[in-house]
C-alpha cells in the first residue's frame, strides 16, 4: 500500500561532482579521493610512465637507441607539459601556443640536461653539433621546432589520460585563438 504522504527525499547515488582551479571546469572524482596523498602519488607515477615510455620509444624509433636518463626526463617533461592546461594558463590558450610554451621548457630542459649529462659526465647521451644553429652541441633549432608538435602531443595525451583514467574533464581545445569553437 502507497502512503499518501509527501514523497521520501531523493538519496544521492552518484558522487558529488566538484569544481577545480577553474571555475568552468569539473571533475567526476569526489574531492575527498582527488585530495588523498596516495591518489595524487598514483596519478603522478602513472602521467610519468607514461612520458617516459613514449619518449624513450620516440627517441628509439628516431635515433634506434635510447638512453635510461631519457625515460627520466620524458617522464618529468610530460609532467611538467601536462601541467600547462591544469592551471597554469587558462583552458581557452591555443593549442599552438601550449606547443610553443612547451617548447621552450623541453629546450631549457635538453640544455640543462646535456650540460650536465653530455659536457659536464661526459656521457655523450646526444650531439646536435652537425645541426644547424646548435648550441655547443646540446640544442639546436630544428629540434626545438619539432618540440613544438611533440608538445602539443603531450599536452593532448595527458589531457585524455587524465579523462579516461581519472575522471576528469573531458578535453576540449583552441588551435591559434582563445574563444574558438571546442
Amino acid at each position: 500500500m502507497r502512503s499518501s504522504g509527501p514523497p521520501a527525499p531523493r538519496r544521492q547515488t552518484s558522487w558529488p561532482v566538484s569544481t577545480t582551479a577553474h571555475s568552468s571546469r569539473r571533475t567526476l572524482r569526489p574531492t575527498w579521493q582527488r585530495s588523498s596523498l596516495v591518489y595524487r602519488a598514483s596519478k603522478a607515477a602513472a602521467l610519468f610512465l607514461t612520458g617516459g615510455t613514449a619518449y624513450a620509444l620516440l627517441e628509439t624509433a628516431w635515433r634506434g637507441h635510447t638512453h635510461w636518463t631519457m625515460f627520466v626526463l620524458g617522464g618529468f617533461l610530460f609532467l611538467i607539459l601536462g601541467e600547462l592546461n591544469e592551471g597554469l594558463l587558462e583552458w581557452d590558450t591555443p593549442l599552438i601556443l601550449q606547443g610553443i610554451i612547451g617548447s621552450a621548457i623541453v629546450t631549457g630542459a635538453e640544455l640543462a640536461t646535456g650540460m650536465i649529462l653530455n659536457v659536464c659526465l661526459g656521457l655523450g647521451v646526444w650531439d646536435y653539433s652537425g645541426m644547424p644553429l646548435n648550441y655547443k652541441g646540446q640544442i639546436c633549432l630544428p629540434f626545438s621546432i619539432l618540440w613544438i608538435f611533440v608538445s602539443i602531443a603531450a599536452v593532448v595525451l595527458d589531457d585524455w589520460l587524465r579523462y579516461w583514467l581519472f575522471g576528469e574533464e573531458r578535453p576540449h581545445y583552441t588551435l591559434f585563438r582563445r574563444g574558438e569553437s571546442r
